[in-house]
This record gives structure tokens, sequence and C-alpha cells, in this order.
């Protein structure tokens, strides 16, 4: 018989630690040019040493040429001005590294996100729906669920909707598409109820289960909302097997539910759409082809400077170790800052100029050349992690030609060719449905089977359900609600 024995063993291993300054950078990658200015503010009142100047102080923007290398621009650009005599210490490359390494530790399960006391993570009086659901993610998920969890929330519309391509995601986190459907699943059991649904149906469903009343005749009803939209109640008694008071009822308590249970948290008005990142479009100095330039919105970056002739002032008057020791960790703090403002430009430029190479047709010629993009294919292409790309695309706006948009919207799944040609981005398909349902006539309404074959005509590969799952994103309802608005004309 073994006897059980207890030993003592010594073992070296790495491991990541998130240090105050890596979890500064990486919350500031989140923040748009008006977030980072209210911060910047909010630093300087608790920072002695910390000046921030307004927009307004004459500072030109920080471009880049989209032919440019690889490199990070130069950034005279953002206002983040380094105090004469200072030696620079860490470099901004140093944070642009620390940000992929946790990035890396993110997916991997070390490293769990921004922390709860991180004070960079918000400065708006009012909760965000992100705060709230990270604030629950934080508790119920762990390592690779956790990190594929935080994802998901940046897909979520203003509704509080899922409507992304899980199939792409999954790709995307080199994840089996069951593992993350399990994932959708736990989310959707989060506060509010009927979060993360992936249509109304689902929406309602899941309100309504949290309830406890999702009965069977219930049910059925959700499974034939169409018909419940153009009032066809006789036909719902009958699906329902319920009679007039009975589905009365049933539609009372639908109609307690919220159908955009993200609507009562905090969103950025669309009205104040106040673009980070400005396109232009210029012609090449040397060659004269045409070209691209990319610059930081001045107008809304305040300037972060170290108040170094102050602290030395203050520093020679100090009576006591204790106040020299507070102005020194206050002088680091700023120079923290203004380092990691450093990288979260160079970042957003790097990001935002790999987005522009590849959708370069787009800008030319309009949506229907806007190509599939992935957020895994712009973290090869500028060598940083997924979740890192997820983060400086997320909220933020790019004035552009052609109008102004989300970095987010120039990443979309891809639908094959139905002629071998190149793959066709989904956001193209989407603007083509809207179109053809928009030029169709009173007495000739296109059901989804004939917007399948115009498509296919098109070159474009689709099935019906993808159809559908694209009109209803466009909240266009089916051809017979189409066909029944169109007798009341």
């Amino acid at each position: 018989m073994n006897t059980p024995s207890i030993r003592l063993e010594m073992r070296a291993q790495q491991q990541l630690v998130m240090t105050p300054a890596l979890q500064q950078a990486i919350s500031l990658l989140q923040l748009n040019n008006l977030e980072l200015a209210a911060l910047l503010n909010e630093e300087a009142e608790q920072n002695p040493l910390l000046e921030v100047r307004s927009p307004d102080d004459g500072a030109p923007g920080t471009t880049a040429s989209i032919s440019e290398a690889a490199q990070p621009a130069a950034l005279g650009a953002e206002g983040l001005t380094m105090s004469a005599g200072d030696d620079g210490g860490a470099q901004a490359s140093d944070y642009e590294s620390g940000i992929n390494e946790w990035s890396d530790a993110d997916s991997s399960g070390n490293f769990d996100g921004l922390a709860n006391d991180d004070p960079f993570r918000n400065t708006e009086e009012r909760e965000t729906l992100r705060d709230h659901l990270m604030t629950q993610i934080q508790m119920d998920f762990e390592g690779a669920a956790r990190a594929a969890a935080a994802l998901l929330c940046d897909y979520l519309d203003e509704a509080g909707y899922l409507r992304a391509d899980l199939v792409e995601i999954a790709a995307q986190l080199e994840m089996p598409l069951e593992d993350l459907l399990h994932i959708v699943g736990r989310l959707q059991n989060l506060d509010p109820p009927g979060i993360f649904a992936r249509n109304l149906a689902e929406c309602l469903e899941l309100q309504l289960s949290d309830r406890n009343a999702l009965s069977p005749e219930m049910a059925k009803l959700l499974a034939n909302l169409e018909l419940l939209g153009v009032h066809d109640f006789e036909k719902l008694q009958k699906k329902c097997g319920v009679d007039r008071v009975g589905l009365d009822a049933l539609i009372a308590q639908i109609r307690a539910c919220d159908p955009k249970p993200a609507a009562a948290f905090d969103h950025a008005p669309p009205a104040s759409l106040i673009p980070d990142i400005l396109l232009r479009a210029v012609r090449d100095a040397e060659s004269g082809l045409p070209d691209w330039e990319l610059e930081l919105n001045a107008e809304t970056l305040p300037r972060a400077l170290v108040k170094e002739k102050y602290f030395t002032r203050v520093m020679e008057s100090a009576r006591d170790d204790k106040s020299k020791k507070f102005l020194e960790e206050r002088r680091a703090a700023a120079h923290w800052l203004v380092r990691a403002l450093q990288s979260r430009a160079e970042t957003i430029l790097k990001v935002s100029r790999a987005i522009v190479k590849f959708q370069d047709a787009f800008f030319h010629k309009g949506i229907t050349e806007l190509k599939p993009l992935t957020l895994k294919d712009i973290a090869a292409e500028v060598a940083m992690h997924e979740s890192t790309i997820s983060r400086v695309t997320s909220g933020k706006y790019m004035a552009t030609p052609r109008g102004t948009y989300e970095l987010k919207y120039f990443f979309n799944a891809s639908l094959s060719s139905a002629h071998g040609g190149a793959d066709v981005a989904s956001e193209s398909v989407r603007q083509r449905i809207k179109q053809l349902i928009a030029s169709e006539t009173n007495d000739d309404i296109l059901s989804d089977d004939r917007l399948v074959l115009t498509l296919q005509s098109e070159g474009v590969d689709i099935a019906r359900r993808t159809v559908a799952k694209y009109r209803e994103a466009l909240g266009i309802p089916g051809s017979f609600h189409r066909k029944r608005m169109a007798k009341t004309r």
C-alpha cells in the first residue's frame, strides 16, 4: 500500500501582472475623444502636476498618410507634450507591447478585463450598458468564456440585441460555435432581462421566462408574432388554442415587456456624432497619385502636460519626506498618463490606417465595394490582439468623404460569390436588399425567395434564411405584411 506523502516543490513560472500603467493604457483605448477630455479634466483636478489645455489652444492635429510604412506616426499631433528636460522614460512602444501582452492574457483567461476599481473606466455619471454587463460578467464568467463574453458586449446594438454573425465571431475567437452559443445563453440570463436576444421574439421570450409567464400558449404566440403585427387575431386564437379573452391576456403580457431592454442605459446620442478621426483625400507629394490622409480630430483633443517647473519649485520648498514623496508620486502619475495617451493615439491611427487600406475601394466607389473584414484581419495587419482592435474600434467615429462611420461599421462577414469571384461583404448585401425593397411597387412586392433569386443573379450566393435575417435586421417587415400595407395606401 502506498503511503501518502507531502513535499514542497519550488517552481519558476512567468505570469503577467497588470500594473496600474498598463491598466490605464488599456482603459484609455475604449474612450472616445470627448470621454477622454472629461477624464483628463477630472485627473487634473486630482493631480496638481498635470496641466490640461483645451483643444482650441492652437495645437495641430496628428496626421498619418495611408501610404506610409507601418511605423507609428509622430505625435506632435495629439498635443501630448513632454516638458523640456524630461528623459522620456519608457517609450510608447513599451505600452503598446504591454497592451498586446495583456490582450493575449485576456484570451487565455489570465486577465479579466478592466478592473472594477479602474478610475479611467467611465467618466459619465450615468451607468453605461457595457459597465452594467461587465460587472455581472466579472462575477459570473472566468477565463476564455469571460474574454468571449466581453467581446460579445461590443456587438450589442443600442436596443440590446446581438445581431452579429456568431459563426464569424466563433472563428475570430477560434472557439467551437457550440461553446459560443452556450456563452450567449448564459449572457441572456444577465440583467436587464431580454439582453443579448437575437430578435424580438427571443427578447420577449427571455423577459416572459424571467417572469415565469412563458406558458405553452404564450410560446405559440411568440412563434407567430407576424400575425400579431397584422392584427390577424382569429388565426392567432386558433394557433394558440385560446379564445379572444385569453388572447387579449397574452397580448397584455407582451405589451408589459420592453422591446428595447438596453434603452434605459446611457448611450451617446446619434445627433452628437463628433468624429475622433478625420480622413481626407490627398495626392502623394512624390508620385502625385491619389492617397488618403488620417488625422486625429484636434478640435476635440485636449493637451496634457507635466508641470516640471512647478514640481521643481514646490520640491525645493517641501519640508518633509511625506510631502516630497507625494509630489514625486503625482509627477510619475502625470508622466504615465501622458505616455499612455501617446500610445492610445498611435494605436488608433495605426488601426484606422489599416482599416482604410483594406476598405480603400469603399471610400472611392461606395457601399457596393465594401469588403469582408474581420477583427482578426486587422489584428494580423497591425500585429495586435483582436481584443485590442475591439477596444480601439468601439464607440469611435471616422469622418470620411462619404460620411461619418463608427469604426466597427467597416467589419463585415463575408458571403460567397455565386460565380467563384471575390467574396461579398454582408453589409453591402444588406444595403442591396434595402434598395430592392425600396424600389418595389404596390403591385409587385418582393418575397424573400425572389430577393434570393435576384441576389444570386447578381453573383451573391445567399440562402433564404440569410435574406430574412438581414431584412429583419433592417427593420423591414416580411412580404406578407408589406402587401397588407400596400393595400391600405
